[in-house]
This record gives C-alpha cells, structure tokens and sequence, in this order.
C-alpha cells in the first residue's frame, strides 16, 4: 500500500465542493444501497446529500456509482488515471468498456459511512483519490483470513453491511492493539483530499469516512500481477477469458 500525492493537481475535480456536485447532478438518480433483495436502492442526489446533512446512523449509506455511464456518463472529463495506473500497466485495458467487468466508480458518503472489509475482485489492484473530505484505511496483507479480520464471535460485525465499517474499528481495533493479536499487523493510513492510495491485490482493506468525502477509484490488472490474475479469470470469467488472454499476448508478447 502506498500514498501518493500531487496526482489530482490537475484535475478539473480537484476543486470540488459539494455544491459542486449538487449543480452538476442534484436532480440525478444515484445507487446508494441494496434492499435485503439485494436489490438497488436508489436517490437523487438532492435528497441524498441531504439525508447525510442530518442522520445519525452508525452506518449511513454510501454511494457507489459506475462513472462512464448515466449519469456520470461525462465525469471522465474531469479527471485522469495516474501515471502509475495507465493503460500500458493495465491487464484489462484490452477489454472494451463493455467487455470488461465493473472497475470504475464515484464514491461519495458522509462521516461514518464507507467499506466493509474485503478484497478486490479477479485480483485486481486499486487506486483510491479523495476530492475532498479524508478516509481511515486499514490494509491487511493476502495472508490474513477473514475469520480472524471479522470473527464471527462478535455479533456486531454480521451481516457486515448492516454494522457498517464504524463496527469494526469499535469491535477490532482493541483486539489488533492487544498482545494476544496473532494476525498479519496493518498497515494504516489517514487519506487526506488530493491523496490517492494504491491498494496491492489481494489485500484485505476496510474504509472509514471521518468526513463528508468524494472519491474516484478504479481496479486495474497490474502487468506484475499476471499470473494470479490470469488464474482467477480463467476459474470466475470464462466468457471473457479467450478473448483476454488473446489480446494480452498479443500486446505483450513483443
């Protein structure tokens, strides 16, 4: 895991406030949860920014919405993948946007709201930029087992979307402190707005919003990865995987 800064710099987006958001798609339909039919919860932007004005939740919603389509179908004008995360570096770039799986999203949640703990999907890496507002990570390497990250021992912590990430650092973190930790240490990190962390595949990470935050983020096949990440398409992707893997020589085999 790394923290990079000056990558937003110049960035239309960098500048964003919530106002800013609310002009652009106030009237606009966002995904910001599931139902217990796991199906989509949806509100406009409006009414969702003013929900986390006012709730007390201990585990507000959160927003997670695919950029590059309705409707942030022009929010790639507002920003640009780092260096360090281009399509040169990138295994799946050689999948059209409607060939490859979901990878890109906008986040926007309020204090308290954020990610349970998990890994990324097929073995993807990430890369995570706070516009403003900053974030609690912790990050625990691919050997650690989620029955020792979430103990089923500890009520609160299941189903995990219902207790939220706030659960986990009020029930976790003491044990991770104790001397009876026995698990992987984390890495920790404090991301301030303009900051952009890297998350390597496989490791298990959780997010904590301590403020009202908007982010971009996007999973990427890194070129080091390859092989972890050829096995896990080929056992979960089979209706992509010849046409992947055929690309990938293709381009990289020069």
């Amino acid at each position: 895991p790394q923290v990079i800064k000056g990558a937003t710099n110049s960035w239309p987006a960098k500048d964003w406030t919530e106002e800013t958001i609310r002009s652009k798609w106030g009237q606009k339909s966002f995904r910001v949860g599931s139902d217990e039919d796991d199906q989509d919860v949806r509100l406009s932007l409006d009414d969702f920014l003013s929900y986390h004005n006012s709730n007390t939740d201990d585990n507000p919603m959160y927003m997670f919405e695919h950029i590059g389509e309705a409707p942030l179908e022009d929010l790639l004008d507002e920003y640009s993948i780092p260096k360090y995360f281009d399509e040169s570096r990138d295994l799946f770039s050689v999948l059209s946007v409607d060939e490859r799986p979901p990878h890109r999203w906008m986040l926007y949640g309020g204090a308290r709201s954020g990610s349970a703990i998990h890994k990324d999907p097929l073995s993807t890496s990430a890369w995570n930029s706070s516009l403003f507002g900053r974030k609690r990570w912790m990050l625990f390497p691919p050997e650690g087992r989620k029955i020792h990250l979430m103990p089923p021992s500890i009520e609160a912590l299941w189903p995990a979307r219902i207790a939220g990430p706030s659960a986990w650092f009020e029930h976790m973190l003491p044990r991770i402190r104790s001397e009876q930790w026995r698990g992987p240490l984390p890495v920790e990190i404090l991301q301030e707005a303009g900051e952009t962390v890297y998350v390597p595949n496989n490791w298990w990470h959780i997010v904590l919003n301590l403020d009202p935050v908007v982010a971009v983020t996007q999973n990427i096949g890194a070129l080091h990865d390859y092989e972890n990440i050829e096995d896990v398409v080929r056992r979960k992707r089979p209706d992509i995987y010849d046409q992947w893997l055929g690309r990938i020589q293709k381009r990289w085999s020069r």
